[in-house]
C-alpha cells in the first residue's frame, strides 16, 4: 500500500496570465447536467411527436407508441432466422412458432425436411404469404449422398419453399476434393436457382477451407455461405468471425448458432455479421416485445 504524500495548508499565488486548474468534479456535473436537459428535451419532443401523431390517426398515445416500438423489432429481428430442426416439435407448437414469427417479421423460418407437410398446410391455413420458408438440407454433418441432397432440394421445390440450405461436409472441403466440391455445389445452384445457400461448419474448418467454399459460392452463384458453430467460447467464435469477415468476398456473413438472448445477438451484429439463424429468434422477439412493453 502506497503513503499518501501530506501536503501544506497554504494557499498558492496565480501567476499573471495562468488559467485556472481543471475540476474534474466540476466538469463531470457540468457534462451530467447538460445531458440530463438533452433527454429531458429528447422526451418532451417525442411525446410531442406521439401526441401529434395520436391527433392524426385517432389512436391513443398508447397505441401510437406500442407500433412505433413493434416496428424498430421488426425491423432487428428481420436479420434473424428461427431454425426449427428438432424432431419434437409438435404441429401446434409449429403453428404457434410461424404465427409469432410472421407478427415479428423474423427474417426466414429455417426448417428441416421433416417439417415440410406441416409448414405447408400452416402456412396455407393461416394465409401467411409474406413468411419466407427455407429448407435446411442435411443438417448437421452434411454427409448424406450428393443424390440424396438433390432430391430434398426437389422436394423443397415441388411443396413451394423459398430456398433451400445445403450443409457441405467438411471432408468436401479438403484440397483434394476442391473440383467434385464446385461440380456439386454448381448443381445444387442450378437445381434451385436464385436462392440456393451453402452451409458449413465453421468451428472445425481451417482458413483455407473457408476461403475456398466463399470461392466456390461466388462461382455458383449462390445466395450465402451459412457459417454453422455449436457449442464454444465467445471469444473464439469471434476471432473465427474475424477472420470469416476477412475472406467473405462479395457475400454477406451469415452465421447459425444457439443465439437465445438479445445481447449475445447484437454481439455478433457488431463484429460485422450480416444475418444470424437461430433457433431463438421468437423468443428473442418475445424477450424484447415485454422489454419495452408493448401490448
Amino acid at each position: 500500500m502506497a503513503f499518501m504524500r501530506k501536503e501544506k495548508n497554504f494557499k498558492r499565488v496565480k501567476n499573471k496570465g495562468e488559467k485556472e486548474p481543471f475540476n474534474s468534479s466540476n466538469e463531470q456535473e457540468n457534462i451530467e447536467r447538460s445531458l440530463s436537459t438533452q433527454t429531458r428535451k429528447r422526451q418532451t419532443e417525442f411525446g410531442y411527436v406521439i401526441k401529434e401523431l395520436s391527433a392524426l390517426t385517432g389512436k391513443s398515445a398508447e397505441q401510437i407508441k406500442n407500433e412505433c416500438c413493434l416496428n424498430q423489432i421488426q425491423g432487428f429481428l428481420s436479420k434473424t432466422a428461427k431454425v426449427i430442426v428438432r424432431q419434437d416439435v409438435t404441429d401446434k407448437k409449429a403453428e404457434e412458432i410461424l404465427l409469432i414469427s410472421s407478427k415479428l417479421k423474423v427474417g426466414e423460418v429455417i426448417i428441416a425436411p421433416a417439417y415440410l407437410g406441416a409448414v405447408r398446410r400452416i402456412v396455407d391455413k393461416n394465409n401467411l404469404l409474406n413468411l419466407r420458408i427455407t429448407l435446411l438440407i442435411d443438417f448437421p454433418f452434411g454427409e448424406s449422398s450428393f443424390k440424396s441432397k438433390l432430391t430434398e432440394i426437389k422436394i423443397g421445390k415441388d411443396v413451394g419453399v423459398d430456398g433451400v440450405t445445403v450443409v457441405i461436409s467438411n471432408a468436401l472441403l479438403k484440397d483434394k476434393n476442391k473440383k467434385e466440391l464446385l461440380w456439386q455445389c454448381k448443381k445444387f445452384s442450378k437445381a434451385f436457382k436464385g436462392d440456393c445457400s451453402l452451409a458449413v461448419s465453421a468451428q472445425d474448418a481451417k482458413i483455407e477451407q473457408i476461403k475456398r467454399i466463399v470461392s466456390v459460392a461466388e462461382k455458383v452463384k449462390a445466395k450465402s455461405v451459412v457459417f454453422m458453430f455449436g457449442t464454444g467460447e465467445e471469444k473464439e467464435i469471434k476471432e473465427k468471425l474475424e477472420l470469416i469477415a476477412e475472406n467473405k468476398g462479395s457475400l454477406p456473413i451469415s452465421v447459425l448458432a444457439s443465439v437465445s438472448n438479445v445481447g449475445a445477438l447484437q454481439g455478433l451484429f457488431s463484429v460485422g455479421v450480416d444475418f444470424v439463424c437461430t433457433p431463438y429468434a421468437d423468443e428473442i422477439g418475445k424477450e424484447l416485445i415485454n422489454k419495452f412493453k408493448i401490448s
